[in-house]
């Protein structure tokens, strides 16, 4: 958390989100600690992130300890589309941000009804996240495909990860348009 406190004004300036990966036991600390949940909820850009084997996730805003997360912070979830629970807990609302697992994009992206089929599954659970991340953008053939698609953002091997020093690297100006329209 103390880098993300000093790196604040780069994900704040940039819209950029910081997912913090948890488990049912680290669920459960974060709830019990007035400090931490204090510490979390001053930096809004984070979404604490759960992936598909979280337990009773298939019981959505019925599950206790889901919907006290939700109460308390904001919640991505990852793997998703892996097979491994029912949709419930995204038809509840309960997550800011969906990443669509990987293996299940890579599964797909072979096929000639991807682009559709994808936009599709966008189009279905946008309604119900702030954000859907396509995961396993890993070649410029699978990014062609996916930049066709509107309503997502992707996450893979192309976007490499960098160490906090590093972070204004990530971010560049759109030469598109001239220096005097970009903001600030």
């Amino acid at each position: 958390i103390g880098l993300l406190e000093q790196n604040r004004g780069f994900f704040e300036a940039h819209s950029v989100s910081a997912f913090i990966r948890i488990d049912e036991g680290m669920a459960r600390t974060l709830l019990a600690s007035e400090l931490v949940m204090r510490k979390i909820k001053q930096l809004p850009f984070i979404l604490l992130n759960i992936t598909e084997t979280f337990p009773q996730l298939k019981l959505g805003k019925n599950n206790p300890l889901l919907a006290s997360l939700h109460a308390e912070f904001n919640l991505a979830i990852s793997h998703f589309g892996a097979g491994k629970t029912p949709s419930n807990a995204v038809y509840d609302n309960l997550f800011s941000c969906i990443c669509l697992d990987k293996e299940f994009i890579h599964s797909l992206a072979k096929r000639a009804s991807f682009v559709p089929f994808i936009q599709s599954i966008i189009d279905n659970f946008r309604a119900h996240c702030d954000r859907l991340i396509i995961c396993g953008i890993d070649d410029d053939v699978l990014l062609d495909k996916v930049s066709q698609l509107s309503g997502a953002e992707f996450q893979g091997s192309l976007f490499p990860v960098v160490k906090s020093d590093a972070l204004h690297s990530l971010i560049c100006a759109d030469d598109r348009v001239p220096s005097a329209q970009h903001p600030g």
